[in-house]
């Protein structure tokens, strides 16, 4: 069994966590502008005014915590992607070092 990990497969990955920035920024839009009212707006509704204010707070922190997630995500998945490739090209440049030197052509320019 061997472990292989695609850069580019993990930057694209990354790349649609953007999508999911964005898409908790739409639902703060959303949750601001249709999950809120006064005591006034409320009506009967304002009986429970109290226990809505909590649960708006909740959907509020559960939305900044998708996107801090989300940028953290892309942002770390972009250094692993870039720690993979750094660690390729030290490791052939450490197995080429043990390779003997191969005689080059000698080209002459005229």
């Amino acid at each position: 069994m061997t472990f292989e990990v695609e850069p580019h497969a993990l930057r694209q990955f990354a790349s649609r966590l953007q999508d999911t920035y964005d898409d908790a920024g739409h639902a703060k839009i959303y949750v601001e502008a249709h999950g809120t009212f006064s005591l006034h707006q409320g009506g009967l509704m304002g009986f429970v005014l109290n226990e809505h204010a909590k649960i708006m707070d909740a959907l509020r922190e559960m939305i900044a915590r998708l996107s801090r997630l989300s940028v953290e995500s892309e942002d770390n998945l972009r250094r692993i992607a870039q720690m993979y490739e750094d660690t390729d090209r030290k490791n052939a440049a450490s197995f080429d070092a043990t390779l003997p030197s191969s005689p080059r052509p000698i080209i002459f320019e005229g």
